[in-house]
């Protein structure tokens, strides 16, 4: 267990986004995917260029992963959160 606890910048966007809307919600999901699709990218060349070089390739390997994490709950997110901001902007119209 961490002993700082789980402080992450995605979550909270996720939160306020969500509490927006559906629209908000599903914008900002999209363009964290890109974002981190562009993410991956630039890494893979990067492994690819310090493959010679362990500690950074660890390194390098560390942050494809985390990326990859971000990727699975950007997926989670649309899943779980996506039928609670239609709820919420549901009930802002009336």
């Amino acid at each position: 267990m961490r002993a700082g606890g789980f402080r992450d910048e995605l979550f909270l966007k996720l939160l306020g986004a969500s509490a927006l809307g559906p629209q908000a919600l599903t914008t900002l999901i999209e363009a964290q995917r890109q974002t981190y699709l562009s993410e991956l990218g630039g890494l893979a060349r990067q492994r690819r260029a310090h493959a010679d070089e362990p500690l950074v390739a660890v390194l390098i390997d560390a942050a494809i992963a985390h990326t990859k994490a971000d990727l699975g709950l950007l997926d989670s997110a649309a899943q779980h959160l996506g039928p609670r901001a239609a709820a919420q902007g549901g009930a802002g119209r009336r």
